[in-house]
Order: C-alpha cells, then structure tokens, then sequence
C-alpha cells in the first residue's frame, strides 16, 4: 500500500490485507485469477472508488481511484457521481428495508431501513450469504433463495429475531442468459399492524359477545322498540325479521288490521344497514289514486291545478338512502302498480307532469291485511308485483292467538301513558284477567286504545276489572231497529236489493276479517263463487 493510498484513509491502514478485512465489499479483489483483472465500483465510508485488480503468477496489483479524481476532469462523470449520490440517498432514507443480493445468493447491499428491520448491521452481512441471515437468526423464512431457484417474485411473513412481523417481496433482476442476476429484497415492519388487527379482533369478539348477549336478553325480556312479546308465534317473527334485516331486500309484512305491521316494519328498518337513513310510511288505502301518485313519485312544477309552484319531491325520492313503508298496498289502484313495478325493477321512476328520471336509493317493506294470492286470483292486483314483494313475506298472527302477549303489552301501555300523562294508573288482578281472556277483534291497537281510555277516565289509581268497557258481541241489526222509511216504501225489488246489500256488507266484513274469500267460504260454508257473485253484484 503506498503513502497516496494511506493517506486517502488518514494512515489507519497500513496494509491491504487490513483493508480487506475491514470491508467485506472488497472481498472481490480475491475472486481475480491469474492473468485475469476485475474493475468495481465500491463505496467506502461514503467515498466512491474505482477499484482495479490485476493478477499475475507472482502478485496482485490493486489500484484504488477516488472517483472525484475522475468527476474533476469529466463532467459525464460528474453527472453520474450526483445521480449516484442521489440515489444512494434515497436508497438509505427509503422507510422499507431494501436488500440487494447477486445471483448466488452474495449480499451486496441493505439500507438502513434494513438494518432497523431485522435488528442487524450491514457491515456484518455485507458480501456474505444470505443464508446466514436464517441462519443466525436474524430471519425466518429467507426467501432470496426462493426467488433465485423459481426465477419468480415472492412474498412471504417473516418473524425475526426480536419477534417482530415482516412484510417481504422479492424480485428477481434477469441477465441477458436467463438467469438471476440480482435479487432485491423490499421489507416493511407490520408488527404494529398486527397488533392492532389482534386488539381488533379481541375487541370484534367482545362486541359480537355483547350483541349475542343484547340478543339473548331481548329474547327472556321479549321487548324491541315498540314490539313487546313473550309467545312462541312472536318470537318466530322476530326472529325471521332480524335474520333477513340486514339483507336489502323486499319485505312483504301480513296480517289483520291492528297487528302492529307497522311496529314490525320499524323493527326491519332499524336492523338494517340502512338505519341511519330515513323511514317514511304512506297507507296506500287512506288516499285516492290520483293524490297517491304524485305523493309516491312527486311531481313538477304546474303538474296540475293546485300544485306548488316549486314542484314537489315524493316519498321514493325523499326515502333515498333509507326505507319506504308501503301499509295497505292491496288497496293501490292497478295503474299505480304498473309504475310501483318499474320502480322496485331499477329505482328509477319520474316526476308527475316531468320527463327526466330520478334514481333514488331506498328499500320497499310493504304490509296488507288482505290475502294478495286471491286478489290476484280476483283480478284486483298484479301477479308480478305480488311475486316481487312477497320476496320475503312476514305474517305478523292476531293477538286472539298470542294470549302470552297481552300482559306484556299491557303493562308497555300502561308504562307509555303513565309516563305521557304524569299518572300513576295499575290495573287489578282482577283487570288483567279479564283483558287476557278478551278475545281482541281489533288486536293490539284495540288493546292500545283500551288501556288509554280506561287510564284517563278512571277516578282511582287502581283499575278494576268493572272499569273496563269491553265490547259484547251484538246483533249486527236489533229487532225493531229497521228504518220507518225503508218499511214504508217496502216492495219485492226494494227487499231484494237491501238484503242483497246487506249480504254484501257482512261478507265485506268477512273478508276483512278473515283476509280471503277463500277462508270466508271455508268458514260460512258459501261456495267462493257465490260470494264472489254477491259482492260483483252489489258492487254493479
């Protein structure tokens, strides 16, 4: 080593062979063979040196050049030293660990991200194999052996040697002859990651425990909202409509007048992912036709006479992003079914009196206490609506048949109107046992009804079985209570058309009642003919 060498190193190395050892980046200059001489580029302490080697039988020449000596006299080589530093700096500041091996598996570089990674340092590792990595420990499974046998990128979850979790990818670089000539290794640290993933899935469980539980203690105590119940035919409901709640699709709810389809619409929307949006109700049998239409679809500015200058949204558009409750959807007139149709195919549907369509987002649940099977069957609603409503049907059953209701739904009242009222109202023994053993024609809203008026008029705190007014079953006509006028005008067309009125009325009721033609003459004994012929004839 001469004295210019010595003193590019401050005269700390007075041999090579202590060079050498100092810097495994050098370890090249030994692979040179006789009459052969190898030319590298090698970075020390931060100098950049143009190192030749060339072999003889009897010795070796090194020369080692600075490469400022070079960039002072070339300004091509001035460029390429600022690249080169420009990329070494980004190279070490990179946050990923990235590591550079040859085609046999020789480390040849790894920044500081590297280093951090996996615990290590560069100067131990550099020009050694990679498989001393795994082998001390420092990484497991290596995989820069993978990508240089499968010639294929390679990404594997590495543990190193202090426990942390490693992201690895390695790519290969390919020579011209097919094979790997350099190996990059790119590392990220997830340890983080994956803590926070296992404290979530800790905190998932604890909250999927909770809501099992919430789910168990609304079971025993039988309470939803508004929905309070105890019998078995409930609890199925309830079940059936919290399963398919969060599903986005149809949901046709059936039942009597009174049943609370209503409550069990609420129920679905707020199960539902579309919870946080609205939930708007429209009975589609307390308005005509023409009304029901531009409230469903709104309508455009001077649609017809009498409607706002500014036009008006309907229900579908302000539903968007939450629900519509269809109630009575029987009762929609068949044109209207036709456009409700379109809407529930692909959410989009126009203005009354406009011509640009409007998408909007929202879920139909719809409720009838009609059997829409025979209505269909009658001719008086579409099979392909009903098809594309039932998707999920829903029959809430008669309070008549859920006795173990009753007590609980009553004590929900008296709570509600307790609370409503500032009273102090509590019903007998006595007062129980006979709201339970009522029959309930007008279900839930009757027994509703009922315990508000009893709470309000009551003189006393305590409510006695004889407070409360329950209907008796009556003659639907009293002897004696026949018109003066119908008598004195009486003829034989005059008695056939009243009686056949009166037959009428009694099977609409019995229609209402029942829910279908078909169950009024299962009941009656009257063929479905007949009293389909009845109520067309009465209708005429």
């Amino acid at each position: 080593m001469n004295r210019a060498l010595r003193s590019v190193f401050g005269d700390v190395y007075s041999e090579v062979s202590i060079l050498l050892s100092r810097y495994p980046e050098l370890a090249f200059l030994d692979e040179a063979e006789t009459g052969t001489s190898l030319s590298r580029w090698v970075d020390i302490d931060g100098v950049l040196f143009n190192v030749d080697v060339y072999a003889d039988e009897a010795s070796k020449v090194i020369i080692f050049l600075p490469d400022h000596y070079l960039t002072g006299i070339d300004p091509d080589l001035q460029e390429l030293r600022q690249s080169y530093n420009d990329f070494v700096e980004i190279f070490q500041n990179c946050f990923d660990g990235i590591y550079v091996a040859d085609g046999e598996g020789k480390t040849l570089w790894m920044n500081d991200g590297f280093e951090r990674c996996y615990g290590l340092s560069a100067r131990n590792f550099i020009g050694r194999n990679a498989s001393e990595l795994e082998r001390q420990g420092y990484v497991r499974p290596l995989i820069t052996w993978k990508v240089i046998t499968t010639r294929q990128r390679t990404t594997a979850m590495q543990t190193t040697k202090s426990g942390k979790r490693v992201l690895a990818t390695g790519i290969p670089l390919m020579g011209k002859d097919g094979k790997v000539r350099k190996v990059i290794i790119n590392s990220r640290d997830i340890t983080e990651l994956f803590e926070l993933k296992e404290r979530l899935d800790s905190a998932e469980k604890v909250i999927e425990r909770y809501e099992s539980e919430l789910t168990r203690l609304r079971k025993e105590e039988g309470k939803e909202g508004d929905l309070v119940w105890r019998s078995d035919r409930m609890q199925q409901v309830v079940d059936m409509v919290l399963r398919v709640a969060r599903f986005d699709t149809t949901i046709l709810i059936t039942g009597e007048s009174g049943v609370g389809k209503e409550v069990v619409a609420g129920l679905v929307h707020r199960n539902s992912s579309r919870r946080d949006g609205p939930l708007l109700e429209i009975n589609c049998g307390a308005i005509p036709g023409e009304l029901l239409e531009s409230e469903l679809f709104g309508y455009e500015e001077g649609a017809f006479t009498g409607s706002r200058k500014t036009g008006k949204k309907g229900l579908l558009e302000l539903a968007d992003g939450g629900s519509l409750f269809l109630d009575e959807i029987g009762e929609m007139p068949m044109d209207l079914q036709v456009k409700l149709l379109r809407v529930l195919q692909d959410h989009t549907f126009t203005r009354v009196g406009g011509t640009k369509s409007i998408h909007a987002d929202f879920r139909i649940i719809a409720a009838t206490n009609r059997n829409l099977a025979d209505r269909v069957k009658e001719g008086l609603f579409r099979e392909d609506l009903f098809y594309r409503l039932s998707v999920v049907p829903v029959e809430v059953p008669p309070l008549r048949d859920r006795p173990e209701d009753i007590i609980g739904l009553t004590f929900h009242f008296l709570e509600y109107f307790n609370d409503k009222y500032g009273l102090n109202r509590r019903f007998s023994p006595e007062a129980m046992e006979r709201l339970v053993s009522h029959g309930w024609p007008g279900n839930v809203r009757e027994l509703r009804n009922l315990v508000e008026r009893v709470m309000v008029v009551s003189t006393s705190d305590q409510i006695a079985a004889d407070d409360i007014p329950l209907a008796q079953e009556e003659p639907a006509i009293q002897v004696g209570e026949v018109p003066a006028d119908l008598v004195g005008s009486l003829s034989a067309d005059r008695l056939k058309q009243t009686v056949g009125q009166f037959e009428a009325d009694i099977l609409d009721e019995a229609v209402a009642h029942f829910g279908s033609i078909r169950k009024v003459a299962a009941a009656t004994g009257i063929s479905e003919s007949t009293i389909k012929r009845k109520l067309k004839h009465s209708r005429s």
